[in-house]
C-alpha cells in the first residue's frame, strides 16, 4: 500500500492500468544502463531519491504535486512504490537517473501510465533548477532524453505511442517537443489553476508520438 499523501505528491507518476499479461520483453531496471553523447540514463537510484525530491519541491508549478515532499515522503515512495517495479516484468511505471558524464545526477525521467496491452505510455521529465534555467542547457538535456526515450520505448520495449501533457507557459519545453517529432494532439483548456496567479487558469497542451512517425532524432 502506497502512502495517500505520497501518492497524490507524486502523481505524474501514476500508477496508470494494471498490467496485462502479452508476449513481450521483460523489463529489468536493475540492468538498465544506457550511454548517449554526455549523458548516461540508469534505473532511479536509491542514492539519487532525496536530490530529486529537492528538485521536484523547487518546480511544483510544472508538475502535477500539490503538496511538498518530505524525507520520510520520498523514502515511503521508493520503497512501497518503486522498488516493486524492478521485480515486474510489465511495470506500471519506468524511472531512470539521468547522469552526466561524471555520473552526477542531474535529473530523472522515463514511462509512466504504461500499458502494456495498448502499447503506449506518457512521458516524464525533469531536470534540476539550475539547468532548467538555463535554455541551451534544457534544450539539450530534453532533446537527448527525447531521442533515447522512443529508442528504448519503440524498439526494446516493443511500444508503439508516447504522449505527454504540458503547461502552456513552458514555451520552451512544448518548442522542443515538438522540433522532435511530438505532434499537437489538443488542448484542455483551463485545465489547472495558474500556479502564479490564483484567480487564473492555464491549459494543458497534448502532444504525442508513434513508432512509425518518429520526426527528428
Amino acid at each position: 500500500m502506497r502512502s495517500p499523501r505520497t501518492a497524490e505528491a507524486m502523481g505524474d507518476l501514476g500508477a496508470g492500468p494494471a498490467a496485462t499479461a502479452r508476449a513481450g520483453p521483460r523489463v529489468n531496471m536493475r540492468r538498465l544502463a544506457r550511454d548517449c553523447p554526455g549523458y548516461r540514463y540508469v534505473g532511479l537510484r536509491r542514492r539519487d531519491i532525496q536530490t530529486l525530491r529537492r528538485f521536484r519541491n523547487e518546480q511544483m508549478s510544472v508538475l502535477r504535486q500539490r503538496q511538498p515532499l518530505s524525507e520520510e515522503d520520498q523514502e515511503r515512495w521508493f520503497e512501497e512504490v518503486v522498488l516493486p517495479t524492478h521485480a515486474h516484468p510489465e511495470p506500471s511505471f519506468l524511472l531512470v537517473s539521468i547522469l552526466d558524464e561524471g555520473d552526477a545526477f542531474i535529473g530523472y525521467g522515463g514511462l509512466t501510465n504504461i500499458d502494456w496491452q495498448q502499447r503506449r505510455a506518457e512521458v516524464s521529465f525533469l531536470m534540476s533548477p539550475r539547468r532548467a534555467a538555463n535554455t541551451r542547457t534544457y534544450r539539450r538535456d530534453l532533446r537527448s532524453f527525447l531521442a533515447w526515450i522512443r529508442r528504448w520505448a519503440f524498439d526494446e520495449l516493443q511500444l508503439h505511442r508516447l504522449f505527454t501533457e504540458t503547461y502552456e507557459f513552458r514555451t520552451e519545453h512544448i518548442r522542443v517537443l515538438e522540433e522532435a517529432g511530438f505532434v499537437s494532439e489538443g488542448r484542455l483548456r483551463h485545465h489547472i489553476v495558474d500556479p502564479s496567479d490564483p484567480s487564473a487558469f492555464v491549459d494543458s497542451l497534448l502532444h504525442g508520438c508513434c513508432a512509425d512517425q518518429r520526426g527528428t532524432e
